[in-house]
């Protein structure tokens, strides 16, 4: 350390201010570029991309409400007291909600009177009111998964539904 303080001591006083002056310019290019640029791209792209996560949020909360409404158990029959099958039922209904060419496969569940069901590109307002028939029908929701699709107001939805008192039966 000596050596560093005869070194300094040995210049004059102009060295002295200009190598003051030169270390703090340092020291601030460096702060500058190692710092705040970062920080500001940073920022930038946070500004960019919290409007859409913003969005996701408000989207998943709404379909969060939606799905709770459909997720309760629906007690009613269907009319006249007959029970359609159950893929019958849910082709019938996705016809008259016009759903049929979104739907991409219906197939036999793994348990007797539950189906599964998958959809692409739906528009979800048209998917819900559908959800809905279905509970009307006496058809439960035992699951559902909603993707959102690149299109917005459209959802690929995959579900899993039974018709109501087959479980009962199946034991």
């Amino acid at each position: 350390m000596t050596a560093l303080a005869e070194a300094w001591a040995a210049r004059t006083h102009r060295e002295r201010v200009s190598l003051v002056v030169g270390t703090v310019l340092v020291l601030v290019i460096l702060v500058y570029s190692l710092v705040w640029v970062p920080l500001q791209r940073e920022r930038a792209r946070l500004r960019v991309e919290l409007p859409r996560l913003q969005a996701d949020v408000a989207f998943m909360q709404s379909s969060l409400s939606q799905v709770r409404g459909l997720s309760g158990t629906n007690q009613s029959s269907a009319p006249n007291g007959r029970r359609l099958p159950l893929l019958s039922l849910i082709e019938q209904q996705a016809q008259s909600a016009g759903l049929a060419d979104y739907i991409r496969q219906v197939s036999a569940g793994q348990k007797e009177g539950e189906a599964s069901i998958r959809l692409g590109a739906v528009p979800f307002e048209a998917w819900i009111r559908w959800a809905d028939g279905l509970e009307k029908q006496g058809v439960r929701l035992l699951s559902v998964t909603i993707a959102r699709d690149p299109t917005p107001g459209l959802v690929d939805v995959r579900m899993t539904v039974s018709q109501e008192g087959a479980i009962d039966s199946a034991g």
